[in-house]
């Protein structure tokens, strides 16, 4: 019956097995049970998003605590350029996946692809946690009329990436700059790091500005 159903599945929140007879409920014919069982699919989608916004806000808090000489500069130098940041993050999107099936179909190339592969997704990984800096440093240029990065923009940016998660179109849109100033300013500042080692000076990080 339903409250078996839901009450089994409540208990295996984020489990595949609390999925099926949620949908079996929800094909069934008593509109009652099919109403209560898609509020408790409503339900557990909400959950995982929570869950989802909460770990990439968790690991942009960590990064800022743990990596505050390399954050405080990476979000300062995202929003002081942040046009030609952006036109740079379309090299690490686009370039480095065709690069990557290039390599795919060379016998010599093929290993290296799949790396490339695995590195690229570990950048948009990256990218995704430091968003939240870079949205937290536009919003602090918006109201306080410069760039700040702190716990408390960090925080607003992740809020309003979410919000604009909601708004079809444009809050898309705006979502995809960030991603690419935050790629483009990665990119730039990794290309400087290793810059200075090569130079033999692996103890300095990329100045700000």
């Amino acid at each position: 019956n339903l409250r078996s159903h839901l009450a089994w599945a409540i208990g295996r929140i984020g489990g595949r097995r609390a999925l099926p007879p949620l949908r079996r409920a929800v094909s069934g014919n008593d509109l009652g049970l099919a109403v209560a069982a898609a509020g408790a699919l409503a339900f557990f989608g909400g959950l995982l998003l929570l869950g989802k916004f909460l770990a990439f806000l968790i690991a942009s808090l960590l990064s800022y605590l743990l990596l505050r000489h390399f954050t405080v500069p990476f979000g300062t130098r995202a929003v002081s350029s942040w046009g030609r940041n952006a036109l740079l993050g379309l090299i690490p999107l686009i370039v480095v996946p065709v690069v990557c099936v290039i390599l795919l179909f060379t016998l010599v190339g093929a290993l290296v692809g799949i790396i490339g592969f695995v590195g690229y997704a570990l950048l948009l990984l990256v990218a995704h946690v430091f968003a939240s800096i870079v949205a937290g440093g536009i919003l602090s240029k918006i109201i306080v009329k410069e760039i700040r990065v702190s716990i408390a923009w960090i925080i607003l940016g992740a809020i309003a990436l979410q919000v604009l998660v909601a708004i079809p179109f444009v809050g898309w849109i705006i979502i995809f700059v960030v991603y690419l100033i935050t790629l483009g300013t990665f990119g730039k500042m990794l290309v400087e790091w290793f810059s200075h080692a090569h130079n033999g000076d692996t103890s300095s990080h990329p100045d700000v500005g």
